[in-house]
């Protein structure tokens, strides 16, 4: 960069005259905006320390939403009552990933860089007096912009009823990056605004152009990417309306679309399918209940898949899409579904604590309960996951009334009857201690919601010693916080 008239020291030319003593000054010997003192230089250095570690945090927050992207629980830091990966996956940090390129992970990745950067370079234009200001400026705007950020992130984090335990240590790290630019060095005394804000704005920029690539290779949602690995492995047949039998006349050897399943799954995917098998395999039995209604499906297939939801549970309203497309790729006499309920809300569910009025998770639980003597269950399900984002009680009401009438739903959500059969479903799931939603048993076992492990188990018939199996990598070892499945 070519130094402005600001930059330039000034040296005294010929008309001027020269003093043969040292005149008195007022002036103190550094102005306050530069750095020759130690402590705005620890400042800075404090500053991009903390930028750095933002930024490594970031990417490791970043690498857990790809682990939910696959079909895993993400660690959420420090505790198991509250879950990222429900709250990555709800509608704000959604919107921003689908409108951005760049998922939330990846703007606080953005974020960590520039607030590295801007410090450093203040650092470096130390002897360039308006640099410096310009950088200081800079500084500034970023921290603002962090906190503008945080309030953000908590205003969409309450308005779904979630929190990110994980994010709460970026939330630390940009609150302590303000405190030390506004109260750890002094105010400089004349902003350069404009250029702090083209200088901030201009390395924003080229961070996110930077992280847009892996950021549009993100998936966006868990279904997006489990339909991917599916669509790409199964190469399924189409099925005559019979459904036992394909289109070209030939029989559906489930044995043979396993192989050719496994075979074409992304190592990804395929690591999931045998981290879930895993699962399966050393979950304790229990005899399976005998189902009220068939949900999806033929009764006596020789798959029978038992789920446990809240109607509030991002990964529940996947699940329910997973089942609804694997009845498309295989024969109808291939799984039946048992829907149960789990309610993540202690007024309706005992297992859990009592944390304020009941909330609308109770009311939709009943409401479903209701709806099975209509054999519509499975479609009504669907809408009301689909008014999942802000569902309230009489959004409830609105998406069943095409299944049942507005008063007999409502005697029968009073009734003692739901009452019972509600009770029934959280004492059931709670024999296999589930830490949230959605549970997933497959003939009395848990497994996993992830789409190609329930593909292949349905291919398999539930064996999980089929031969195809020898393919798959070892699982990994079981991790704290990975069970499988997650939080709703």
């Amino acid at each position: 960069m070519t130094a402005t008239p600001e930059d330039a020291p000034t040296t005294p030319t010929s008309a001027t005259p020269q003093s043969t003593a040292e005149e008195p000054s007022n002036e103190p010997a550094s102005t306050p905006d530069e750095p020759s003192s130690s402590g705005p230089s620890r400042a800075l250095y404090l500053l991009a320390t903390l930028g750095t570690a933002s930024a490594l945090w970031s990417i490791f927050l970043w690498s857990e939403l790809l682990q939910a992207r696959a079909g895993e629980k993400p660690f959420c830091g420090f505790g198991e009552s509250l879950d990222c990966g429900s709250l990555w996956s709800a509608a704000f940090a959604t919107t921003i990933h689908q409108v951005t390129g760049v998922p939330v992970a990846g703007w606080g990745l953005v974020w960590g860089l520039v607030a590295t950067l801007i410090p450093l370079a203040a650092l470096a234009y130390a002897h360039l007096p308006a640099r410096f200001a310009t950088a200081r400026s800079a500084v500034e705007l970023v921290a603002t912009g962090g906190v503008v950020g945080i309030a953000v992130l908590l205003a969409a984090s309450a308005q779904e009823g979630l929190f990110c335990t994980s994010c709460a240590l970026t939330y630390v790290l940009t609150l302590a990056y303000a405190g030390v630019t506004f109260f750890g060095m002094r105010r400089q005394p004349s902003a350069r605004l404009m250029p702090g804000a083209l200088a901030a704005g201009g390395v924003t920029l080229a961070a996110y152009l930077l992280l847009l690539y892996p950021g549009l290779r993100t998936p966006k949602s868990l279904q997006t990417n489990e339909r991917m690995a599916m669509v790409a492995a199964a190469k399924t047949q189409q099925l005559a309306e019979d459904g036992d039998i394909a289109s070209d006349g030939s029989a559906f050897d489930k044995d043979a679309r396993l192989h050719e399943m496994l075979s074409n799954l992304p190592p990804q995917a395929l690591q999931g399918v045998s981290d879930s098998l895993e699962v399966y395999r050393n979950s304790p039995y229990f005899t399976p209940e005998q189902p009220r209604v068939v949900n999806l499906g033929t009764v006596g297939a020789p798959v029978l898949i038992t789920e446990f939801t809240d109607i509030l549970c991002g990964h529940c309203a996947s699940l329910h899409q997973t089942l609804a497309y694997l009845a498309t790729l295989v024969p109808p006499t291939s799984f039946w579904v048992d829907a149960r309920h789990f309610p993540l809300d202690g007024n309706c569910n005992p297992h859990l604590q009592i944390r304020g009025p009941e909330s609308v998770r109770c009311v939709a639980a009943r409401a479903q309960l209701c709806i099975e003597p209509t054999g519509r269950l499975f479609e009504a399900s669907a809408e009301l996951f689909k008014r999942q984002q802000g569902l309230v009680e009489e959004d409830v009401f609105k998406a069943l009334a095409p299944f049942v009438e507005r008063s007999e739903l409502e005697q029968c959500i009073a009734s003692d009857d739901t009452a019972t059969k509600l009770r029934q479903d959280v004492d059931y799931a709670w024999r296999f201690r589930p830490t949230g939603t959605p549970l997933v048993l497959i003939n009395g076992r848990q497994g996993t919601q992830f789409g190609p492990f329930l593909f292949a188990l349905i291919l398999a018939e539930g064996r999980a010693d089929h031969p195809a199996f020898g393919m798959l990598p070892p699982p990994r070892p079981p991790q704290a916080g990975h069970e499988g499945h997650n939080h709703g």
